[in-house]
């Protein structure tokens, strides 16, 4: 039993809640993949020395935006759950964790779908640039302040930029530019940058406790405003984690383990969480997704 708390109190219904399913599986099935990804194939994208660092700054984003997700999916829609038990949701927390896997996603996304290969390092050193920026701000000797900004200035050196001449990134821009991975279920089309930064604003006030997010929300013309707009950040979350998930393994050249890997992550949700009407899965009852 699910109920909301704050704007709606009543036993939630399972195809109210089917959304949230979806994408704590999803979560749990692209965990399964990503942490069984074999090394680079030879000739693939990844496939150079002089990319390993790109390769696990990319892995490392991934693996915070399913650590948000999977985070929420244990408490929200745990693994195995007795059929008493009450969950009770409220808007904040979810909205919170989806952002962060939204902002986790959308970087490394930015990286793996540069239009070319220099591109992508490119926007890999730009991304560093800005770290090693904010790492120095937070650094607590005048030592450790010093080597970083060094480091930051010897990067900026390669792009031929100065800090006064570098475009820094805005989360914004990185959440727009995920639109063309993020395909609208309804349509089939790529969802909008507009809608997802929307979908990324609301969420991101609702988590540094705006006011605006939920006059927003409950403006909507949905009966169940919280519950649908609960449905849609958990979406555009689980969607871009996937996507990141999936072009990491293709820069990998791993397409054909990534088929195996789905369907075996398929396999091992559907046989370890408790089942609904009590009757146990086995691996021959989940369908073959390949």
């Amino acid at each position: 039993m699910t109920r909301m708390d704050g704007w709606v109190s009543h036993k939630l219904t399972r195809e109210e809640v089917m959304p949230w399913i979806e994408a704590a599986q999803a979560a749990r099935i692209d965990s399964y993949v990503f942490d069984r990804l074999p090394a680079p194939l030879e000739g693939s994208f990844f496939d150079k020395p002089e990319l390993e660092q790109m390769m696990n700054w990319c892995a490392a984003l991934i693996e915070a935006g399913l650590s948000h997700m999977l985070t929420w999916a244990d408490y929200a829609v745990p693994l195995k759950s007795h059929p008493e038990a009450q969950i009770a949701h409220q808007l904040r927390p979810a909205f919170t964790l989806a952002r962060a896997s939204m902002e986790c996603a959308a970087q490394a996304l930015w990286i793996l779908g540069a239009p070319d290969d220099p591109e992508s390092g490119r926007r890999y050193l730009t991304l560093g640039i800005w770290d090693l920026d904010e790492q120095a701000k937070a650094a607590t000797s005048a030592e450790q302040k010093a080597d970083l900004r060094a480091e930051r200035d010897a990067c900026l050196k390669v792009l031929g930029l100065t800090l006064k001449t570098f475009p820094r990134p805005l989360y914004v821009s990185l959440i727009r530019s995920a639109a063309d991975f993020v395909p609208d279920q309804e349509t089939g089309e790529s969802m909008t940058a507009d809608r997802i930064e929307r979908v990324w604003r609301t969420a991101a006030g609702a988590a540094h406790g705006k006011v605006w997010p939920h006059v927003e929300i409950a403006s909507t013309e949905s009966a169940e405003p919280s519950i649908n707009a609960i449905s849609e950040v958990l979406t555009v979350a689980k969607m871009m984690t996937s996507a990141a998930v999936l072009l990491y393994g293709m820069r990998c050249g791993l397409d054909e383990q990534l088929s195996e890997l789905h369907q075996e992550g398929c396999v091992h949700v559907a046989t370890t969480m408790t089942p609904i009407d009590g009757k146990t899965i086995r691996p021959e009852d989940v369908p073959d997704f390949r």
